[in-house]
């Protein structure tokens, strides 16, 4: 099936699926941009910074709790970027 589907000359990028193509097709059709998300990304590891920062001066439970608020929020980041290059992604077709 998938030999004839790129045999009459339709790409598909190797691992995705129509519903993923839908939901960057949708949130391009929203509003969001690559740079959004990559500016999110950015700003996301900007704000796991201060609030380890934030954490670790303002709450006496240490420095495990204030390791943990930055890890969390630092998770963040890569989800944006993912975002971004799907998003670029779709913006270049």
């Amino acid at each position: 099936m998938m030999f004839k589907y790129l045999a009459a000359g339709h790409q598909k990028a190797y691992g995705t699926s129509n519903e993923e193509t839908v939901m960057i097709e949708k949130l391009h059709e929203v509003g969001l941009r690559s740079e959004y998300a990559y500016i999110a990304g950015f700003a996301s590891i900007a704000l796991a910074a201060a609030a380890w920062a934030t954490s670790l001066t303002a709450e006496e439970a240490g420095t495990d709790r204030a390791d943990r608020w930055g890890i969390f929020v630092g998770h963040w980041a890569p989800t944006f970027f993912g975002l971004g290059n799907a998003l670029r992604s779709y913006e270049k077709q």
